[in-house]
């Protein structure tokens, strides 16, 4: 037993040592594993605090913060308009889009600034329901100043001006035509910029000038070329662009970043409402002292330029009041002295002959040269033979540049004038509406003035006293740029500068460039217009028409109507119904057919 109990304790020992052994192993472990753990969140947490290596442009930083900025600007900068109320029922086809309350600079010229995938204008081929497309011009809309959001204190300031200066149907889609003027108005030069635009719905470029547009979905940016990069102290840029979409595109939003900052605006902006109040002209402060005679050309004979004024063989100031044929290829039946007999007969005295150079059957696109050139000739014998002046329209439009087909302007120009040296019922206007980008001066060679240049020299060698009507930038709108620099007065007299608008889409800032080249002394000749919308159609506008007439009458500015022809159209001077081709009765006339017979005393 004694043994046994012994061993028992022999036993027992060895068991709490082995227990202790275990035990003792256990808590070596789990200090190793506390230890363990402590190391890891150790290193995990230095190597936290280490900065990671660079793999983006160190400018990806500034980016960032100002792309904050700009939205933080964008926010606080919300630009309201104190027309939004009043124009949140507007009609589409009458954009006043407004990114700010301060009226921008007229846009684009009064007829279809379009190319090739852009619907022709409003005199354009009348074949196909939809060849009426939009006039490019336009006043309405105000652009705006952009005056905050600068990400850095030290960024140059541009001001933007973006307005809506047309739109037009065809095809089912919506064209917008936009302008948009960009302004330094600090004391330092500006080198680089790029303008991001949001719009309500998704878009597609048609047609630009002035910068590189791309776009994706509702976004479009717009990067400088060469001459629109750089922008001097108290400098404007102007650059613009048409784009389509399936319904009408407003801006919505914008951004514009330049080489120290980024600054932003956002809108509502809302479309031109014809029911809305009318807009004001300023009254002109030098109104002609001496009083305005109208008449035929047997009591007045061959006219001149004097001054502003177009004046008489007597040197009296004379206003003419024309009517502009539609495109000779299409509707050469008017084209008769029935016709002419009867516009005379309601107190017009001159006829204007739209010889198209680029459309449908064009005079260098197609068209059968040798029977134009016979209808022009017809049409200066009816005007003739019933006492009437005649302005031979050379119809520049969708080659947009007039050097487009320079040669051929020269051949034809050269051709008349020498045929008809001397007869002193006959004006010459050499590019109706240079458009889409295309500068009045700008030392290429390739701009409206060198062309003119060129042009009026041919004339001038076969008849050196014709008065001649030049065409201006931006559909025949940019008077004002052509006041600071026109041709040489030494050289060139006898010359005359073309305005063109539509009542319902051109207003005050249109009036007003008309204002500001007359008082610096241009010589103006409205040469087209008419009281619709500046896509030949919609509807008319008699009360921003009227303001016109009293401005032309006030200066004495003579005034051509468009069109004469009885395409379903607002300015198509006859009745859609009409099947006359001349003996017209006033019943036979449109609604803006009548109107401008009621303008002549009738």
């Amino acid at each position: 037993m004694k043994n046994l109990i012994e061993k028992l304790k022999e036993k027992l020992a060895a068991s709490k040592l082995n227990m202790g052994i275990f035990l003792s192993c256990l808590l070596v472990s789990i200090i190793c594993i506390i230890l363990l753990f402590i190391v890891l969140s150790r290193d995990t947490a230095v190597n936290s605090s280490v900065p990671a290596r660079e793999t983006a442009s160190p400018t990806d930083a500034e980016k960032k913060e100002t792309i904050e900025k700009t939205d933080s600007t964008t926010e606080s900068e919300h630009i309201t308009d104190s027309e939004t109320t009043d124009d949140a029922t507007e009609n589409e086809t009458s954009p006043e889009n407004t990114l700010e309350n301060t009226e921008a600079p007229s846009g684009n010229g009064s007829e279809n600034p379009t190319g090739s995938s852009v619907p022709s204008s409003t005199e354009g081929n009348p074949q196909g329901g939809n060849s009426a497309g939009g006039n490019s011009a336009g006043n309405n809309s105000a652009g705006g100043n952009s005056q905050g959001g600068n990400s850095s204190g030290e960024a140059a300031q541009i001001n933007v001006n973006i307005s809506a200066v047309n739109s037009w149907e065809s095809n089912g889609q919506t064209y917008v035509q936009y302008s948009i003027d960009l302004t330094n108005p600090t004391g330092q030069k500006i080198a680089g910029w790029q303008l991001n635009l949001d719009f309500t719905t998704e878009i597609t470029i048609s047609d630009s000038w002035g910068g590189t547009l791309t776009s994706s979905g509702t976004q479009l940016n717009i990067a400088p070329v060469d001459y629109t990069n750089e922008i001097n102290p108290q400098e404007t840029k102007n650059l613009g662009f048409i784009i389509y979409s399936g319904s009408y595109a407003s801006v919505s939003s914008y951004s514009i970043n330049n080489s120290g900052g980024s600054q932003g605006g956002a809108s509502n902006p809302s479309q031109g409402n014809p029911s809305g109040p009318n807009q004001t002209v300023p009254q002109p402060p030098n109104p002609p002292s001496t009083p305005v005679v109208s008449g035929f050309y047997s009591e007045h004979g061959a006219l001149h330029v004097s001054g502003t004024s177009l004046c008489d063989k007597n040197g009296t100031p004379i206003q003419l009041k024309g009517v502009s044929t539609h495109g000779l290829s299409w509707f050469p039946e008017y084209v008769n002295a029935d016709a002419f007999s009867s516009l005379r007969s309601f107190g017009v005295n001159t006829i204007r002959l739209a010889l198209y150079t680029s459309e449908y059957n064009g005079y260098c696109s197609g068209g059968d040269q040798s029977s134009l050139k016979a209808l022009v000739r017809q049409g200066i014998q009816y005007a003739t033979e019933q006492d009437m002046y005649v302005i031979v329209d050379w119809h520049v439009l969708n080659d947009r540049n007039p050097n487009t087909y320079i040669e051929q302007a020269v051949s034809f120009f050269n051709e008349i004038s020498s045929q008809y040296a001397g007869q002193g019922n006959i004006i010459y206007e050499i590019c109706n509406e240079p458009n889409s980008g295309v500068a009045w001066y700008d030392g290429s060679g390739n701009d409206i003035k060198t062309y003119a240049e060129r042009v009026i020299n041919i004339i001038r060698s076969n008849d050196a006293n014709a008065v001649i009507i030049v065409g201006t930038p931006t559909w025949s709108q940019d008077v004002d740029v052509v006041a600071a620099n026109p041709l040489d007065p030494s050289r060139y007299s006898n010359i005359m500068y073309a305005l063109h608008f539509y009542a319902a889409t051109h207003k005050d800032s249109l009036r007003n460039k008309l204002i500001s080249a007359y008082n610096q002394g241009l010589p103006i000749f409205v040469s087209e217009f008419s009281i619709c919308e500046a896509s030949g159609n919609g509807w008319n506008d008699t009360g921003s028409a009227g303001q016109w007439m009293n401005l032309l009458n006030s200066y004495g500015i003579s005034y051509v109507a468009w069109n004469l022809s009885n395409k379903a159209e607002s300015s198509s001077l006859l009745n859609s119904s009409c099947g006359k081709t001349g003996g017209f009765s006033y019943d036979d006339f449109s609604e803006s057919g009548k109107w401008y017979l009621n303008q002549l005393g009738n």
